[in-house]
């Protein structure tokens, strides 16, 4: 068993953006399940298992400045993490002209 915990990823600021995806690489996956924290919260949302080479998972977050991954592998096998990716689409602030 075991647990990855990625550092904090500033995806935008000052404006916010919407998370589409989130593509996880992996060597070897055996029993390894992908949640994000978003903007520090405490509790984060679960994505999904690990199943094949390239995982992608929906980002479902919109308006957010970060997200934070946890990878956690509950086997007794080692799962191997090569990287990961985020798509997002930056939103534009509401700017009020005189």
């Amino acid at each position: 068993a075991g647990e990855i915990l990625t550092k904090e990823f500033m995806l935008s600021f000052p404006e916010v953006c919407d998370l589409e995806y989130v593509d996880v690489i992996a060597s070897q996956r055996v029993n390894a399940t992908v949640s994000a924290f978003f903007d520090s919260k405490t509790d984060p949302a679960t994505l999904g298992k690990l199943t094949d080479r390239v995982s992608s998972f929906r980002g479902k977050k919109k308006k957010i400045n970060s997200v934070q991954l946890r990878i956690a592998d509950n086997s007794q096998n080692t799962s191997i993490i090569q990287g990961f990716n985020f798509e997002f689409t930056p939103k534009q602030r509401n700017v009020s002209t005189p």
